[in-house]
């Protein structure tokens, strides 16, 4: 899943593109932003920190942003992540922020997973559903992982190593 090969919308961008990400496109140029354009990302875990990733992400004109977070907001989500208020306490964190991501840039994909990355690690990785969620990892350009454990980042580097996913 090499950047360079992301080319699932056409190679020139509108000229409402080229307003929107006007900012963007003097900062880094044309062929940089129309390959931000193809990019699928996944963040994993959507606490504060890649909360306001996701933020400046979408902002800058990526194809795609999922967001796979398994936890449920709490009191201390609401300090600190730009997405969640007090109407979100005890529901997915994902789920919860994904209307208020979607608004930040309309042509920009967001979707949101409630699965555990831990799934994709277990030890028991030739279950079906290991071997799914696997399939859905590495079906992104670029992970963002944060607030997850040492063993699952090993993992996940090996796993998207050897996919070519940076």
């Amino acid at each position: 899943h090499n950047m360079a090969d992301a080319s699932e919308k056409n190679d020139t961008l509108t000229d409402y593109e080229a307003e929107l990400y006007d900012r963007g496109i003097r900062l880094w140029g044309v062929d940089a932003q129309k390959r931000l354009r193809n990019a699928k990302i996944l963040l994993i875990g959507f606490k504060s920190l890649n909360a306001e990733i996701c933020k400046n992400l979408v902002l800058a004109g990526v194809n795609s942003v999922t967001i796979m977070d398994d936890g449920v907001v709490a009191e201390e989500d609401l300090g600190a992540h730009i997405f969640l208020t007090h109407e979100h306490l005890g529901q997915n964190r994902a789920k919860a922020a994904i209307p208020f991501v979607k608004a930040l840039n309309p042509l920009v994909t967001v979707d949101h997973s409630e699965r555990n990355p831990n799934d994709a690690v277990s030890q028991s990785t030739s279950t079906p559903e290991a071997s799914s969620l696997r399939s859905f990892i590495i079906g992104h350009h670029i992970i963002c992982a944060t607030g997850c454990s040492f063993a699952v980042l090993s993992a996940l580097d090996t796993m998207c190593s050897s996919a070519g996913v940076y």
